[in-house]
This record gives structure tokens, sequence and C-alpha cells, in this order.
């Protein structure tokens, strides 16, 4: 029998270089594990691996590209192209907005097909101009990425696609044997490359032409007809992964997967693919992309942390309890209950308080309002800029620093005092809790009944926003208008999740418009009158 390996510090070191990846990201996750407990939740790593499903079927289109000394720099939007072309042909019969009215809704099955097809001809073209043309794979591959965006672009108009067929959208959702199937694909995808890389003439001749293209070629392999296979095959995975990303996001638009292919090259390097060819696996490829996908998740539980730390910090320096009386003037003035004229003293409520827009608009410009619900975490302040179509804190902290919870934000439509008919305001529905997150309480009778109200503070004046209505609504809907007729307004109330037993509001309505998951891109808006108020203690002003 052979005798037992021993372990000695040379094996052990010897092992660890060659696993030092692996090793690292465990260290790493470990640590972030015990600052962040809900790092390692169950919901969490499942929603970490459907996200490296996708970015996982690109680095392996593209590795191929990689081991032979190429590239695709066409894969983020060729699989950007893919997606919006999923969404058209897997659009809803009669949607609101079809791209093609008279076009029925195809097969699953028959999308993918047809969506794959199309992105062949994408790579056969690439591997011809790499092949034939002797032009270099970088500049082959980003030409044809502004020609596959330049159509996507002409073709959608630039309009984002959505109402998808249900049949369609729930490959997100859908499990197989309690694994979802985003995660089967991406395995079965995977287990296709190993074989396709390890065992067949097809793999043997890639590595031979990534390690000497020259000595291949004299060896009798078909170089052309090989480089062409590979991106061929490459488009295909984009195609795929196109139409995975549209069924999971729900719809998709021409910045749909934009810079991907940077990813995919980043984690595939990580992996062990060689950018000098000859070299690279399926297994080193998925650590690569779970590395690279780990440290995004990181990064985003730092951005949470400055958002809490932001957030913390103006509530302490902008925000205090508010001890004074109260009056009926509803022109006052919310940054002080200290007025000269003669108050109707009023009990001391711990819902009261002080916002001192004057410092805070010093520091942050931007700052039209604040936001306020005793004892829950809707305390936020509202912004509103022009910038990027008004979405320009869609992605930013109130600092300005790139921050995917985002800040709060009105519509740039409206009125920055509040005064349109409809006020949006805008916020994530973070799975942390965080923003607006909390609104999806209101789903629950209870709650409402609980919290039937909160305020709006403003400058120039403090509100009361009682609330009548929350609705689940399609991204699109009339709600978004900023001005309601009475009939629209008595279906929202109608629709409600809660029953507020109120009327049908005769001032102005405050709308707050968060994320919801019940369906494809689903919203849920949270309804109020605004009623002027002097301060929140004093409610004689409400009528």
């Amino acid at each position: 029998m052979e005798a037992t390996k021993k372990v000695t510090g040379k094996s052990v070191k010897k092992w660890l270089g060659n696993n030092a990846i692996i090793v690292l990201m465990l260290a790493v996750s470990l640590i972030v594990g015990i600052i962040h407990p809900n790092f390692f939740a169950l919901a969490n790593i499942i929603n970490l691996f459907k996200n490296v499903s996708i970015r996982y079927i690109i680095a392996l289109g593209i590795s191929g590209c990689l081991i032979t000394t190429g590239n695709d720099l066409s894969a983020g939007r060729l699989a950007g192209f893919a997606a919006c072309l999923a969404c058209i042909f897997a659009q809803t019969e009669g949607a609101a907005g079809k791209f093609y009215p008279n076009m029925p809704t195809l097969p699953t099955p028959v999308v993918f097909i047809l969506v794959i097809a199309i992105c062949a001809i994408v790579g056969l073209c690439n591997g011809l101009v790499v092949s034939y043309l002797k032009v270099q794979p970088f500049i082959a591959t980003l030409g044809m990425q502004q020609v596959v965006y330049g159509i996507c672009l002409v073709y959608t108009g630039g309009t984002p696609i959505g109402s998808l067929n249900k049949n369609f959208t729930s490959l997100a959702s859908d499990t197989i044997l309690g694994i979802p199937v985003l995660i089967v694909i991406a395995l079965i995808v995977a287990a296709c490359f190993w074989f396709l890389y390890n065992k067949t003439r097809h793999g043997k001749y890639m590595y031979a032409i990534g390690g000497n293209e020259a000595a291949a070629e004299v060896a009798g392999v078909n170089v052309y007809a090989t480089k062409i296979r590979i991106y061929i095959l490459a488009s295909c995975m984009f195609g795929l992964a196109g139409c995975l990303l549209a069924a999971k996001s729900g719809g998709a638009s021409v910045n749909t997967a934009q810079g991907y292919e940077l990813d995919a090259i980043a984690a595939s390097t990580i992996g062990g693919v060689s950018t000098t060819g000859g070299v690279g696996t399926v297994p080193g490829i998925l650590v690569g992309v779970l590395v690279f996908s780990s440290v995004k998740i990181i990064s985003y539980l730092k951005e949470q942390k400055d958002t809490e730390r932001i957030n913390d910090n103006i509530n302490q320096d902008f925000i205090s309890p508010d001890d004074t009386a109260g009056d009926t003037d509803t022109d006052g003035d919310s940054t002080d209950g200290d007025s000269q004229e003669t108050k109707k003293p009023v009990k001391k409520d711990e819902e009261s308080i002080k916002v001192d827009f004057t410092a805070m608009q010093a520091k942050y410009p931007d700052v039209v309002g604040y936001v306020y619900s005793a004892n829950t975490t809707l305390q936020l302040p509202i912004v509103q800029s022009a910038d990027e179509g008004g979405e320009y804190y869609l992605y930013r902290d109130i600092d300005g620093k790139d921050n995917k919870n985002g800040t709060v934000f009105l519509d740039i439509r409206c009125n920055s005092d509040f005064t349109s008919q409809n006020n949006l305001i805008y916020g994530h529905n973070m799975k942390t809790g965080m923003m607006f997150a909390s609104l999806m309480n209101y789903k629950s009778q209870s709650y409402y009944e609980a919290h039937p109200y909160f305020y709006l503070y403003t400058p120039n004046q403090t509100y009361k926003v009682n609330l009548f209505a929350g609705c689940i609504v399609d991204h699109d809907a009339d709600v978004y208008a900023t001005s309601l007729s009475d009939s629209y307004l008595q279906q929202c109330i109608n629709e409600s999740t809660f029953k507020s037993g109120s009327g049908v509001p005769t001032g102005s309505i405050l709308t707050l418009s968060t994320c919801d998951y019940d369906f494809d891109n689903a919203r849920y808006v949270l309804m109020g009158e605004l009623i002027p108020v002097k301060n929140p203690a004093d409610t004689s002003s409400e009528g």
C-alpha cells in the first residue's frame, strides 16, 4: 500500500500558495460575517449565488477568448442587447406600450433560441474579423461593442422595455429541488464548459493556440476555425446571460449589463486565466467570480455603514427635540418654535422635533425637506437636484459620493416647496431595512393603525401627512403624474393595502415610492394628504 503523505510545513506552504485566493476569500468573508451577521444569512447567500450565476456565464464565454490571447469587449453591450430582444419577444399580449402590439408572446424556449441565434451572428462577425482580417481582438470587439450599442439604441429608441410574460420572468424565482433555476442553469453551463475544455478536441486546440499559435498551426490545428468557434460560443453565452438578466430584472434597457465585460475579465484573471494565453480552468473562473462578487458585497456593506453614519450625523447635528409650545399659525417657519407671538401652550410631545434647515442647507444645499415618523426608520432628509434628469441622488449619498443606498429625493417635476398637487418622493427598498424599506409594513392594517400619519418638515412649513392609501402599482402607473384626478385617488383608496376610512383628499398630496417584489417592475406607493401645521404638537390648524 502507498504510504500516506505526511503533512509538512513545505506542503502546507505549497498548498496555501496554490490556493491563496480561496483562503483569502474565506478569511475576508469570515471577518465580514462577524462584523455583519446577516452576511451569512441564507437569503443573502442565495442572492449572492444568483447574481454570480449570470456573471459566471459571461465569464465562461469570455474565458475562451482570453485563453487564446484574445478578448471580447462586446460582452456587456451584447448581453444588454440580448436582454432587450428577450424582453421584446417575451412581452405580455395587450401590455401597454408593447413594442410590437400585434406580435404574440413567444414561448420561453423560443425566446432563448432566437436571442442566442442572433447573438451567434455577432460572434461570427467577431471571429471572422479577428481570424481572417487579422485585427487585434481588443480593437475588433471594442468596435463591435459600439456597433451593438448603436443598433440597440436605435432599435429600442432608448426606451426601457417591461411588462414581461410571467412564464419568462419565473425563471428568476423558480427552483428545482430547492435550488434556484438560475444557479442550476449556471451549473449545467459550467459542466458543459468543463467537458468542452478538458475532454474534446476543441479544448485541446484552444489551449494549444493560447500556448503557441504558430506551433499549433504547424501541428495541424485549424486556428481560424477554432477562433471563430470560440467567439461564436462566447456570444451565445452573452445571449444566454442577457436572457437570464432580463428575466431576473423584469425588464431591460440599452444600459443593461453595461460594463459586465470588464467584471468578467477581472474575475477570470483573478480565477487564474492568463491574459498571455494557454492557461485557465472552469473551477478557477468560478472562484474568480465569487471573489469579485464578494468584494462588491463588502463594498456595498461599507456603503451601508456610510449611509448609517451620515444619517446619524444629520440627526445629531440638525435635528433636536422640540419641547416648545406651538400655535395655530400655519405660515410659521418650521425651524423655529420660539415665535415672539403669544402661543397657546401644548403638552410636551415626543413626536415633535426641530429641524435646523439653515445649517443643514449650508452643508447640503440640495436639501428641501425632512420626513419624520416617530419610533420608525422613516426619519430621512429629502433632496432635489436637476442633474442627470433629476436622478442624481438615485445612487449617491447626500455628500454626492457613489452609494447604492442612494438618498431620498423629490421628483424634479415637483415644486421644491411641496406645493404641487402630487409631490413624489423616491427611495430604495433596501433589504437591510434602510431608506424606504419600512413602507412595506403598510401592507399590514395593524401597522397602519399604529402609524396612520407622519410629518414632513420644510424650511417654510411643517405638514402632518395623513395617510389615506398604500398601493402596489406598476412602475409606469398613473400615480406618477404630478396631478391626479379625484376618480383616480378614489381608485387608490379602494385598492389600498390598508383601510384608512378617509375620503378623497382635497389638498396637496405626498406620495412616497419604492420598489416592490410582488411582480415584475412593481412599486409600492404610500399616499398621504399634506395638512399644514405650525408644530406637530399642535393639530388645531388641521381643519
